[in-house]
This record gives C-alpha cells, sequence and structure tokens, in this order.
C-alpha cells in the first residue's frame, strides 16, 4: 500500500512540475497579438513589417501549436509565407 500511495505521490508531483512548466511557456503565446500585427501579410499576401517579423520570431515556440490549432489552420498558408518573408524556419510539428 506504501508503494502505491508513493508512486501516486510521485506522479502527481511530476504533473505539477509539467503543468506549470507548460503554464511557463504558453503564458507567452497569443495568437491574437501575432494575427493583430500580420493580419494583412496574412489574410491580403502582403510582405509582413518589422514589427510582424518581430513578433513571430517572439512567438517562434508557439507557431507547432498554432498550426495544430483547427481554429488556426485557415491561416497555415499565410504563416508558412511569414516565416519565409522573415527568414525564419518553418517549424517541423
Amino acid at each position: 500500500m506504501k508503494k502505491v500511495a508513493s508512486a501516486a505521490l510521485c506522479m502527481a508531483m511530476v504533473v505539477v512540475v509539467l503543468g506549470q512548466f507548460w503554464l511557463s511557456e504558453a503564458a507567452g503565446c497569443d495568437p491574437q497579438a501575432l494575427l493583430g500585427v500580420c493580419g494583412d501579410a496574412v489574410s491580403k499576401g502582403t510582405p509582413p513589417s518589422a514589427a510582424c517579423c518581430a513578433t513571430t520570431k517572439e512567438q517562434y515556440g508557439c507557431l507547432c501549436g498554432y498550426l495544430k490549432n483547427p481554429d488556426l489552420g485557415k491561416y497555415r498558408d499565410g504563416a508558412k509565407k511569414i516565416l519565409v518573408a522573415c527568414h525564419l524556419q518553418i517549424p517541423s510539428c
């Protein structure tokens, strides 16, 4: 019984640590901010502005999550064009 309780406690601690890590990673992810500054580049195909490239670089770690999000899927092609124009590698997710 002690082994089961000990294992459960260890598992709970792992979940808490991973949850905090995930929240800290996700805290800087804001797809609306990215779409706001890159809206014309995504919807109209215009070259991305310097602010768009800077924001894309800041949120680069979030891009896989954005690309996998079904609500953001319609922006996938535009996002890839922005990455190329901003000289950023397209992440392999």
